[in-house]
């Protein structure tokens, strides 16, 4: 089943755009909500898709100084810890639980690891 969860993380759904820094990204999987309802484990699971496709970002042009505060702060983490970071924030901002999941989830890290 996680494995399951992973492969679909990795394929994106169709929907709309979202703009972050003049950057178009499109819809993932999951809506807030969605991610939300998922057990504990599929939360880790999605965690951890989350934390290894930032860490593979630079293999289509992100640059590495733009990813380097992401890779140092979630650096030694364990998957329960990134996914309670990412349920806290969403539970704390339920207008944006109809968002996607991927784009809130960088508002997340942005926030929790004080990336400007």
């Amino acid at each position: 089943m996680l494995q399951m969860l992973l492969l679909l993380l990795l394929i994106s759904a169709s929907g709309a755009a979202y703009a972050e820094e003049g950057v178009y990204i499109h819809d993932g999987f999951l809506k807030g909500e969605q991610y939300l309802k998922l057990s504990e484990t599929q939360q880790r699971g999605y965690a951890i898709g989350l934390v290894d496709g930032l860490f593979l970002s630079p293999l289509y042009g992100a640059p590495k100084a733009r990813i380097a505060p992401f890779e140092k702060c979630v650096e030694g983490m364990s998957d329960t810890q990134v996914a309670a970071v990412l349920t806290k924030y969403l539970q704390d901002r339920p207008a944006r639980w109809h968002e996607s999941a991927n784009a809130v989830f960088f508002g997340a890290l942005k926030d929790a690891c004080a990336i400007k």
